[in-house]
């Protein structure tokens, strides 16, 4: 506690958990070698497991683009993803929508706000257990808006999911490149 409030360093309360460990979790956590302040994430963990509402604001579902090719997602009966690692290779997943787009006097998406970063697949059928991934991040509060993770029958479908959401945001798109498909 004392620790925590009274320093400014964010390594600080790693290092203190970790050479005065009060739990299993505590007692093996690395306290050198790395740039992420570790107690400060696993506390930030343990509150939104802890915090039975924490999904509520969170809009789960599918995309639909409309007549007038603006872009909403309508409730659906999968499931998100987030818990990993998982059995199978073929969990659908749902888009996840942290914050809807802000739009400019123009009534689109703000230019050059959003970006993605994609984790594609190109092949139907696996035998790992990877999933697809794509992230869109606000540029302006530096907050992660939306996200979706699964591994749809068709690779053709989670690059049209992607699609949906680059255009719901007007992301641009960093991917890796080695996939054909995307």
């Amino acid at each position: 506690y004392l620790v925590k409030y009274n320093s400014t360093d964010p390594m600080a309360l790693t290092r203190t958990k970790a050479e005065n460990p009060v739990t299993l979790q505590e007692a093996i956590m690395r306290r050198d070698s790395t740039i992420f302040p570790v107690a400060s994430i696993m506390d930030r963990i343990e509150q939104i497991k802890n915090e039975p509402t924490f999904y509520d604001d969170v809009l789960s579902g599918d995309l639909v683009m409309k007549q007038d090719g603006k872009i909403t997602c309508v409730p659906s009966t999968r499931t998100p993803i987030r818990h990993f690692p998982h059995k199978d290779n073929k969990l659908e997943g749902c888009v996840e929508i942290f914050k809807l787009p802000e739009y400019d006097s123009n009534d689109k998406p703000m230019s050059n706000r959003y970006i993605s970063g994609i984790d594609p697949y190109d092949d139907d059928s696996s035998k790992t257990m990877s999933l697809g991934s794509i992230f869109i991040f606000d540029l302006f509060t530096d907050e992660l808006v939306a996200e979706y993770t699964g591994r749809p029958a068709f690779a053709e479908d989670f690059y049209e999911t992607c699609r949906k959401l680059l255009l719901m945001y007007n992301a641009r798109c960093n991917y890796e490149n080695d996939k054909k498909g995307l």
